[in-house]
């Protein structure tokens, strides 16, 4: 069986995202030359190592991958945007920073939806929406502008508020200092005095400590990437397409890159032995293998495939449902 080197796909998705910026899962697999279901085990990994993030904008159901520090190009995908969520984008926009208070509700709860664009700072006890691109000078000018310039805290995004209150409080001890020659002198005398009883003190304390030995530091070994075979893929994508349906996955007796039987849990409380293809269409064949796998555990079977069966075959399972038996007059 053919092992797909996981570490060297990585490296391929990174320069991908570097190059194109945010895209979305199905053309990364086709540069990878991949199945989409492998390609998206592996961005998965890069998510949980923070290598790499999703957008909250949706294209369709599927969000956009990007690495950290894309997220301005995310801007070229707001067509996407529809309803209050495109106004709540385009007038944050236009106004740079929005009081929620003065929003209507509607464009409140579209501001909140749009992530990507709309950073939440807090202020005074109230919030406000600053747009994702706009820098802190730009942002405190328009306070200022408007008279809401005070100390605030910084809740969430970028170091803004900690900046103003740090400006304002130099401004204003520049402004409390006395201007007088006499101060001046007492003062730096005092912070001479002060600094030489500090350094007495330090050498004091240095006499009394005894000189640390060092410890010899053992060099880390580089850890060995485990490299996952299409098996692996296959089986770690499988459980999580069974999860999203409410079907868990209790113990695989049984796996290959194209089928898994197992026993699971389907619609919380009912047990069974669930057969999964990776193929179109089950077949009679199908219906025969997963049923002799439920008689060896006594338990009924379950049949997860890519679509529906054939109207032949749910014909089949129905006389065989409907059966009660065999008789002769031999």
């Amino acid at each position: 069986m053919a092992k797909i080197d996981v570490s060297d796909v990585k490296k391929r998705i990174l320069v991908f995202l570097e190059q194109n910026g945010p895209s979305l899962p199905i053309p990364i697999a086709k540069h990878l030359t991949m199945q989409p279901m492998f390609a998206s085990a592996i961005l998965s990994e890069l998510l949980n190592e923070k290598r790499i993030k999703t957008s909250s904008l949706r294209i369709g159901s599927s969000p956009l991958y990007l690495i950290p520090g894309q997220e301005d190009k995310l801007e070229k995908f707001t067509e996407n945007l529809t309803g209050a969520e495109k106004e709540a984008f385009l007038k944050l926009r236009d106004n740079k920073f929005l009081e929620d208070e003065r929003q209507e509700p509607r464009m409140r709860v579209a501001l909140r939806g749009i992530k990507d664009f709309a950073i939440p700072i807090q202020l005074n006890n109230k919030l406000y929406w600053k747009y994702f691109s706009i820098s802190s000078d730009k942002l405190k000018q328009s306070l200022m502008d408007e008279g809401d310039f005070a100390a605030g805290e910084r809740v969430v995004g970028q170091q803004i508020w900690e900046d103003i209150k740090k400006e304002k409080k130099i401004e204003e001890n520049k402004e409390s200092q006395p201007n007088n020659k006499i101060v001046s002198i007492l003062t730096r005398e005092a912070e001479r005095t002060v600094s030489t009883k500090h350094e007495e003190e330090q050498e004091k304390i240095v006499e009394k400590l005894e000189p640390k030995k060092e410890i010899p530091i053992e060099p880390i070994k580089p850890l060995k990437m485990k490299k996952l075979t299409e098996k692996d893929l296959f089986l770690e994508q499988t459980k999580r397409v069974l999860a999203s349906r409410n079907i868990e996955v209790l113990e695989v007796l049984s796996c290959d890159k194209k089928q898994m039987i197992a026993k699971a849990r389907v619609h919380v409380d009912k047990n069974c032995i669930l057969l999964f293809m990776d193929k179109k269409r089950p077949d009679e064949k199908d219906l025969i293998k997963a049923f002799k796998k439920s008689q060896e555990y006594g338990l009924p079977y379950y049949i997860v495939t890519k679509s529906e069966p054939q109207k032949k075959l749910k014909e089949t399972a129905q006389i065989y449902k409907a059966l009660l038996g065999f008789g002769s007059l031999e």
